[in-house]
């Protein structure tokens, strides 16, 4: 199944920049207008960690806003407040992809941990969960589905055995709705994007708002401004669905296009290429050979630590590289990963694989009856393979055949023809994509973009699916038109963007860099994507300060249990003696040491692939320590 949801693997370093102390802002409560009924309650995981001070409350929405008195669902709401003391009176209401994916789990830790939460400096942030979601009354999540996907994973299925299990599997869950007297007829992309005026004009009382949506958030923003523009101030489309183009049976070919990117990538960089030889034919071969001799992986799903013997077969391999495409963060490291698993070294696969496979976050029932509404009018013979790798084909023409046979049985009703209508529309907008996104690429964007008469379209280097979540420069870019959604927002840079692989820690050249009250050493030729951030490829440096007079209590407060019960070690340099740790997530590995002086905790972290770990801490972070002073 291929969900239009923009997946996040957390970075460590990014964690621990946004986990550092903010300060606490006031805001006004969420209030509702008479006769809209607003329940306060308690902010769902992970706002409490990271936003203290947001509010959160369940609206109740109309299940058919054609009906205004008749049976209502729940919402959940959240606000968080602006980092302003005078924020602007707009809001930022941000909408999450699947269809069915819960905007708080993603965003509230983007908000928190990356360059996204620039953003709440100018306005408020409101993330509404949309219906069906699972933080919704009633969610349409699918357990039977998610039984069969972990009682299926140690097993070879051949298509046919694998489409007719997933039937049987959403003839369960359809029953289970129907049990709970759900009607997937409400459950479509008209009455969600209906909920989104409602919710922030109606209910909490705003004039005016923005919109940000990512992936199935695009569509729904499309259909926003088509059907529902009240009180609409600005849109941002991110990694974007044209309502009048089918994205399912394009899913090999737009596939196949990205993977190709990506080994041309590799081919013309020197030091790739010669660690990674002929990448796409190395590639091949082994998706044929793990089809003829499935490897055996073990899964482990992070919410509850059970492990689940896997096999890793071609056509899994096949899914595993599509899904890695998405992530802008791991788009660096994936020839070294495939060559891993050519030399039968998979690794890699368990760390990436358990976050891509074990993900439940999405509510399949939402995500159906979404689709089967508007996106079903193709057949088998409309999935395009040409010029696609048979075995490629193969794997990545799974999802929309099986969205074609759950439709079949999910029985809801098509939304009107004009659903798939270009979008004519005034309201600013700013078209963004990735020029690596597996799933929606640039064409897509450039299609939407073409009739909305007050458009901008931008195009990123080197970012997979979801452009705000690939770095600085797009959420500059994103803020810059917030604020004035009648210009073109600089675009100067982009052209600092693109996709860099790593390089080799024994080859890297420091030179010296003053930060505030901080003198120390940094890499020559990285990026620097804000200050005291050095990346290249998927090596990372962090130099930061934070009040406090206690290193190891502020680290673990940050980290939580990403942080060991203890320092590895303490390194003595001339003057200032560090606590040192490892740390491990999403397959990077991180050294990060700490010292506090004066009321004030120093960080260093450098973060790289296990393989380059070792080299980074010897070449990079160790002279870094040995030069470090406070001035």
């Amino acid at each position: 199944m291929k969900m239009l949801k923009p997946k996040r693997l957390a970075i460590l370093l990014l964690f621990v920049l946004g986990c550092l102390p903010l300060a606490n802002m006031p805001m006004a409560a969420i209030y509702a207008q008479p006769n809209i009924t607003i329940e306060p309650t308690d902010c769902l995981a992970p706002l409490p960690q990271y936003f203290p001070d947001a509010e959160c409350a369940y609206v109740s929405v109309p299940k058919f806003h054609a009906q205004p008195d008749g049976e209502r669902i729940k919402l959940a709401v959240a606000k968080i407040p602006s980092t302003s003391a005078t924020p602007s009176a707009d809001p930022l209401v941000m909408l999450q992809g699947g269809p069915g994916g819960s905007g708080t789990a993603l965003f509230g830790t983007l908000l928190a941990v990356t360059p996204l939460g620039e953003l709440r400096q100018d306005r408020e942030i409101i993330l509404l969960e949309q219906r069906g979601t699972l933080n919704t009354q009633p969610s349409l999540a699918c357990e039977a589905f998610t039984r069969f996907v972990l009682a299926t994973l140690n097993a070879d299925l051949d298509e046919a055995t694998t489409l007719q299990q997933t039937e049987a599997a959403f003839t369960a869950c359809k029953a289970d709705h129907e049990a709970n007297s759900i009607n997937l007829a409400a459950f479509n992309s008209y009455e969600n994007a209906a909920d989104i005026p409602y919710v922030m004009l109606d209910a909490l009382g705003y004039e005016s708002y923005n919109f940000y949506g990512v992936s199935y958030g695009t569509l729904l923003g499309q259909h926003l401004m088509a059907t529902a523009p009240r009180g609409l101030r600005s849109v941002i489309l991110d990694a974007n669905v044209p309502r009048q183009t089918n994205f399912l049976p394009e899913i090999p070919l737009n596939g196949w296009r990205a993977m190709q990117r990506l080994f041309a990538a590799c081919a013309a960089d020197a030091a790739c290429n010669a660690a990674n030889p002929d990448l796409e034919a190395t590639f091949l071969k082994t998706v044929d050979d793990l089809n003829a001799a499935p490897a055996t992986i073990t899964l482990t799903n992070s919410a509850d630590g059970k492990q689940y013997p896997t096999q890793l077969t071609g056509s899994l391999f096949v899914r595993l590289l599509h899904g890695m495409l998405y992530q802008t963060a791991l788009l660096p490291s994936i020839p070294s990963y495939l060559t891993a698993s050519a030399n039968s070294d998979h690794a890699w696969a368990e760390r990436i694989g358990s976050l891509l496979f074990l993900d439940f976050s999405i509510s399949y029932g939402m995500y159906f009856s979404v689709l089967c509404a508007e996106d079903s009018d193709y057949t088998e013979d409309d999935i395009q393979r040409e010029g696609v790798p048979h075995s490629v084909a193969t794997s990545l023409a799974r999802s929309p055949a099986s969205v074609l046979a759950v439709c079949a049985l999910w029985d809801v009703p098509q939304l009107p023809a004009e659903v798939d209508d270009p979008v004519v529309s005034n309201v600013p907008a700013l078209v963004l994509n990735g020029d690596f996104d597996p799933i929606t690429p640039p064409a897509f964007a450039q299609t939407v973009a073409q009739s909305l008469t007050n458009a901008f379209y931008v195009e990123y280097p080197g970012v997979g699916h979801g452009a705000l979540l690939g770095g600085a420069c797009p959420v500059q870019m994103a803020r810059a038109f917030l604020n004035n959604p009648t210009q073109a927002p600089d675009a100067a840079c982009v052209a600092t963007m693109g996709l860099r692989f790593p390089q080799l820690a024994a080859a890297i050249e420091l030179e010296p860099i003053t930060l505030g009250n901080i003198s120390a050493l940094v890499p020559k030729g990285w990026q620097n994507p804000q200050t005291g951030t050095y990346v290249n490829g998927t090596s990372a440096l962090l130099i930061q300060s934070a009040p406090g007079d206690d290193a190891d209590a502020l680290l673990r407060s940050a980290l939580g249990a990403l942080l060991p019960p203890e320092p590895s070690t303490t390194i003595k340099t001339e003057t200032l003696e560090w606590l040192l740790y490892e740390a491990e997530a999403d397959g990077l590995r991180a050294y990060i040491a700490a010292t506090a002086q004066n009321g004030t905790v120093y960080i260093v972290i450098v973060q790289g692939t296990p393989s380059d770990a070792q080299a980074l801490f010897e070449n990079v972070l160790m002279p870094i320590l040995s030069a470090f002073k406070i001035n």
